[in-house]
């Protein structure tokens, strides 16, 4: 191989390694800005997720923290046979009385102690806020894991399982027991939630939260 043949065949070499080089560097920075970019919408998706189950928790516990206030007059309904009355009334819930004066006098002719007025008042805010809540869970479902999904999915038909239960004015016992379930339902989502965000629980944990549960079931005094 003669000088000449030599110069060009180690610029033609020269070239393409810088060639393969710039497209080497090209494809790393392509692959690092498709990183960033998906780094950049799951921290999006992340903080619209916390932000949508905290709405949804924040609501769940306030709910809880209503419900109790219910004891008396749901114990009351029972002691006067309502249900039986509203029944033979042709009404299976306190939501299907009309809200006109024909369902105002239907329920004066009861002659009871139960705040209807509180308890109507209650459930017709309650129940619309569970409308707003599907429209949260629709949210949810579309940018979290399918555990976190089911879970939110579980908290909300649990919550109109335990509006149904006082809207029917079913026993306290029945629905302190949609209470409990409805707490552990929260539980289970703020349990995946953590787990999703890399917080680990330790599994006695778990096992303490559900003694202190049975606890507060069985020593609160809230059937006394």
């Amino acid at each position: 191989m003669d000088t000449v043949t030599a110069q060009l065949l180690a610029a033609a070499i020269g070239a393409s390694g810088a060639l393969v080089g710039s497209l080497s560097t090209q494809v790393i920075t392509r692959r690092g800005e498709r990183e960033r970019a998906r780094q950049e919408v799951s921290s999006r998706w992340l903080n619209d997720r916390r932000s949508l189950i905290a709405e949804l928790l924040s609501f769940t516990v306030q709910l809880e923290g209503k419900l109790l206030e219910l004891k008396f007059d749901l114990d009351t309904a029972q002691t006067e046979g309502i249900p039986g009355k509203l029944r033979e009334g042709g009404f299976r819930r306190l939501s299907e009385i009309p809200d006109s004066d024909d369902g105002d006098t239907f329920l004066q002719s009861l002659n009871s102690s139960v705040s209807f007025e509180m308890l109507n008042s209650f459930l017709d805010q309650q129940w619309r806020n569970v409308d707003e809540l599907q429209h949260l869970l629709a949210k949810i479902s579309l940018i979290s894991s399918a555990m976190i999904a089911f879970r939110v999915e579980m908290v909300v038909a649990h919550l109109q399982v335990t509006l149904g239960a006082v809207d029917e004015l079913k026993t306290w016992v029945e629905v302190e027991e949609e209470y409990f379930e409805l707490r552990s339902d929260r539980f289970e989502l703020q349990a995946a939630v953590r787990k999703d965000l890399g917080i680990l629980d330790r599994q006695d944990d778990y096992l303490r939260i559900g003694r202190l549960l049975e606890k507060v079931r069985k020593g609160t005094g809230l059937r006394s």
